[in-house]
Formats: structure tokens, C-alpha cells, sequence
């Protein structure tokens, strides 16, 4: 089925489970004055909670499995905080928490993606000498990984803008061929010849293009056959607000983030003849 198709099979039930929730609403409101009131607002929260779980487990679920072969979405589950700390991208956190996760393939490259939210504890010490703790962010955002079948046996890590973690062991600075890229990110990796292999000129204009269509920082390696992706934009994906309908124009923000994997494998050609078993 069709994007479209999907979206005006559940379009009918949003409406109807919008309508009683206004209705509640409104009555609870009309009447908080009394205990009355309250049952109403009770009820027009149960039904919002009704949607929401009904929008993962049922209308994202679907909009996946049309788009991807071998699709699976789990909105309680995530990419792997052990699989995040092997890349060395970031410090390891002190809190983790992922959700939303989608797994398909495309064009025979297999991939995963889930929302990421990671924090790391702050000490703070006062001129007394009282200790006190706060949790800030390393990382909030989606998270790509890609497996496609050559093993190149080297490491490129591409980082932009202010990271931690630096680069992994035995991974050295290069620069590109691109001043506008060597702007916006360092670069570490393994072997200078397989930089210049990965980031060819048109590939330094794909990822520049990637990065301008996210907000926040953008950051890439490669590894083996493996390319993960990390996009901190603070942004939680696949929420839907039940007074939102159900239209291609409507949810494009949705839709946008189920067509992303597709994207970044059509757009770095993932599924071409370099990246094929020699």
C-alpha cells in the first residue's frame, strides 16, 4: 500500500477519537466546578493516551512496513548503548535512554535507526565545598547504522562542529580537498588513501548537502562494512498530536524521517558496485 492509501485507512478513526476527546474536553472544563469535571478530563486524556499507542503500534508500523522489505519497529526499543560506546563517538554516558527503533532493508543494504538520548553526570562544587550533580546532553537525536557487503578493513570518521570522544585509537587528522568542508569537519581515519577513496569530490557535496538539511551536528564513519550515522538535533521522532490529520501534508515530518534511510543509502550509494564484495 501507498503512503496515502495507509493514512486514509486510520484518517477516519483519528476523527472519530478526536471528536470524543474535545467533547470530554470540553466538558471538563464546563463542569471542573463539580467532580463531574474531572471524570471528563480523565476520559479525554485516556483517549489522547489510546491514540498515541495506536499511532505506534498500528499507523507508523504500517507506513514503515510499506516503505522497507524485512521492516521491523519497535517503539520501545533502540540501537544498543554497547553498540554506540565500540564506535568511540562520543564519552560514554552516565544516563541512556533510545526508543523508536526501525529496521529494514533497501536496495539489499540493511539497516537500523532509532532515536538516542545520551547524558553524561557534572560535578559541581561550591565555595563551601558542597558537591552537587546535574545531567547535561553529549548527544539527542537519530541514529543510523548501515551494513552493506565489502569489509574495507579501515576506519574514517567525519565529525562536525564541537564533539567529544574525538577520534578512536590509532586514527590520525587528515584534511579533504574541499576548504568548505574542511570548515565544517575533521576528519580521522586509519589510512589516508581510503579518505580519498570514501570522500571523492562529489561525495564531500552529498554529505555537505546531508548535513544542510539537518539541524544540529551531523557526524559519519565508516568502518569495516559498516557506516553508522548520528544526527544531534534534538528531535523525537514519530510523534503524532491526535488533533493532527492524517494527510501526506500534514505528517510530512513523519514520512521525512522513514524516507531518511532510504535517502542517505541512495544518496551515498551504499547499494553500488564499490561497496559490493570484490
Amino acid at each position: 500500500m501507498e503512503y496515502k492509501d495507509i493514512l486514509e485507512t486510520y484518517e477516519q478513526k483519528r476523527l472519530e477519537m478526536y471528536k470524543a476527546y474535545q467533547s470530554n474536553l470540553k466538558k471538563g472544563f464546563l463542569l471542573l466546578i463539580v467532580l463531574v469535571g474531572i471524570y471528563f478530563l480523565a476520559k479525554a486524556g485516556q483517549i489522547a493516551s489510546e491514540y498515541r499507542k495506536i499511532t505506534k503500534t498500528k499507523i507508523i508500523k504500517a507506513l514503515i512496513e510499506s516503505r522497507y522489505d524485512d521492516a521491523q519497529y519497535n517503539h520501545l526499543d533502540s540501537i544498543s548503548i554497547a553498540h554506540i560506546n565500540s564506535l568511540n563517538f562520543y564519552n560514554r554516558p552516565d544516563r541512556f535512554k533510545g526508543e523508536d527503533l526501525m529496521k529494514g532493508t533497501y536496495k539489499g543494504v540493511k539497516f537500523a535507526c532509532s532515536d538516542i538520548h545520551m547524558e553524561e553526570r557534572v560535578e559541581h562544587r561550591d565555595s563551601k565545598g558542597h558537591v552537587t550533580y546535574s545531567y547535561q546532553t553529549i548527544f539527542k537525536g537519530r541514529w543510523y547504522t548501515f551494513d552493506y557487503e565489502r569489509d574495507f578493513g579501515q576506519i574514517l570518521q567525519i565529525k562536525e562542529g564541537r564533539f567529544v570522544g574525538a577520534a578512536a585509537k590509532g586514527l590520525k587528522k587528515y584534511e579533504t580537498e574541499s576548504v568548505q568542508f574542511n570548515k565544517k569537519f575533521k576528519v580521522f581515519a586509519s589510512d589516508q588513501q581510503y579518505v580519498f577513496f570514501q570522500l571523492t569530490p562529489v561525495m564531500l557535496e552529498k554529505i555537505l548537502e546531508m548535513e544542510s538539511i539537518h539541524r544540529g551536528h551531523y557526524q559519519m564513519m565508516y568502518y569495516g562494512n559498516h557506516l553508522d550515522v548520528a544526527v544531534y538535533d534534538s528531535s523525537d521522532s514519530f510523534e503524532l498530536k491526535l488533533k493532527t490529520p492524517l494527510t501526506m501534508e500534514a505528517i510530512g515530518h513523519i514520512i521525512n524521517d522513514i524516507d531518511m534511510p532510504a535517502a542517505i543509502i541512495n544518496e551515498f550509494k551504499l547499494d553500488s558496485e564499490k561497496f559490493r564484495k570484490q
